[in-house]
């Protein structure tokens, strides 16, 4: 299992994952949290704490029928694809705000976040703005 499973895992059963000083990984309602489950979080501590450092916002998308990752930068998506996320569901906080600005000015019809989604996870690509043509080019593979 992935931390980033684990981190979902807990969130299925209700539990929110935190961080003290100290590296202290926190459980919270811990009355809650299943006792097999709790050895499985201790043999998984010091990833967790490094997930749990990391920006970001887990979030289901129901246009997408998937979970997605939102998150600052290309170092904090790094970060969450070390720990198990899927690269083609994580955007970062440019991607997003390309998105945004698109949508503003010419409104998704239905199907054509989803299109870009896939194409994005298919390709392995990230959404940037193109500099050397004057529209957005939504989806452009990494190499």
């Amino acid at each position: 299992m992935s931390v980033i499973e684990l981190f979902q895992k807990a969130a299925d059963l209700g539990l929110k994952l935190g961080i003290e000083p100290g590296s202290t990984l926190t459980v919270q309602p811990a009355k809650h949290c299943p006792r097999d489950f709790a050895d499985t979080l201790r043999q998984h501590k010091s990833h967790l704490l490094v997930l749990l450092r990391l920006s970001f916002c887990v979030a289901y998308s129901k246009t997408l029928s998937e979970t997605i990752f939102l998150c600052e930068d290309e170092d904090t998506k790094a970060g969450l694809v070390a720990a198990g996320a899927q690269p083609g569901s994580i955007y970062t906080r440019p991607e997003v705000q390309i998105l945004v600005n698109h949508h503003r000015a010419k409104p998704f019809i239905p199907d054509e976040l989803p299109r870009i989604h896939q194409a994005k996870k298919i390709f392995k690509a990230r959404i940037q703005v193109s500099g050397y043509i004057s529209r957005t080019r939504l989806c452009e593979a990494t190499r």
